[in-house]
């Protein structure tokens, strides 16, 4: 296939929300049931226009991918002299476009072949639990990260791409990722789908990740009060009811741990088979004041 038509955006506001527009790679990974943080009723929103990218972006946004932004650079250049693979920073809110399918990609870098890069701040203890590597080669990493780096090969007609980590601050990986035809084939097939639902307005229902979307589509708090039709007391009612089994779950734990403690008395930790427990002392630390911003909450509670 060959590569996309590259656009360059004025401005980090522009950029996002000409990405409305498209199929990005990271939203194909959340189509695909595996993304950390977008679900397909967040995609949905988005390219229905529906979700102000620009303002749920600001909000949403985690301080570590933040860094990841600013250390871009570094990264990439420590991936370079490492392997010694020649890799070119691309312009600022860069978008590499697949028109006919809606279809897009935004790259870090590329390789002097023209192969993509994407770059990745990667906690250390997140690394350990999901990722693998056997010396600077990553051989298992989070699906959604390979699902990216395919799409930003379909975008760009390049066989391979690159996948760079920086663990913990120090320590960088790379994987090389060459998605099979078929791969990519199913990637159109999933952007058509998808883009059939938000043109006929069959909007997905809401996952349980989705609480922050909601409140960014429905940030103000009306005068109107509604009585719950069927379905929606059904709803209520089962999510009550396991809110009362967690909660008594959740004494059952604390009274279990409780009794923990009162065996290990002033030992550090106690051992069994496949689990310990562990007592430590934590420091006293002073911390600054800060406001929080005004953001709107639900609870769901009984009433008598």
């Amino acid at each position: 296939m060959e590569a996309g038509k590259e656009r360059i955006y004025r401005s980090r506001e522009e950029w996002l929300r000409a990405r409305t527009g498209y199929l990005t790679a990271s939203d194909a990974a959340a189509l695909w049931g595996d993304h950390p943080r977008k679900t397909k009723f967040h995609i949905w929103q988005e390219k229905a226009r529906r979700l102000d990218p620009v303002t749920y972006d600001e909000a949403s946004a985690s301080e570590r991918s933040r860094w990841g932004r600013r250390i871009r650079a570094a990264v990439l250049e420590g991936f370079a002299e490492e392997s010694g693979i020649g890799v070119k920073p691309t312009p600022e809110h860069l978008l590499v476009c697949l028109d006919e399918h809606r279809m897009a990609a935004s790259l870090d870098a590329t390789t002097e072949d023209g192969a993509p890069v994407a770059t990745k701040n990667v906690d250390g203890l997140v690394f350990k639990d999901n990722w693998a590597k056997e010396g600077r080669t990553v051989v298992d990493c989070p699906l959604a990260y390979e699902v990216q780096v395919a799409v930003q090969c379909l975008v760009t007609g390049s066989d391979h791409g690159w996948l760079v980590a920086l663990v913990g601050g120090n320590d960088i990986c790379w994987k090389r990722v060459e998605p099979p035809r078929k791969t990519l084939d199913s990637f159109l097939t999933l952007a058509r789908n998808f883009w059939e639902k938000v043109d006929a307005g069959r909007e997905p229902d809401p996952e349980g990740r989705d609480g922050v979307v909601l409140r960014a589509l429905y940030p103000e708090v009306g005068e109107r009060r509604l009585a719950a039709d069927t379905e929606a007391e059904s709803w209520a009612h089962r999510a009550l009811d396991l809110k009362d089994k967690i909660e008594t779950l959740e004494d059952e734990r604390k009274w279990l741990e409780a009794l923990l403690l009162d065996e290990m008395e002033n030992a550090r930790r106690l051992e069994g088979m496949g689990w310990q427990m562990t007592r430590s002392i934590v420091k006293e630390k002073e911390v600054a004041a800060h406001t929080r911003k005004e953001y709107v909450r639900s609870q769901l509670r009984r009433v008598k």
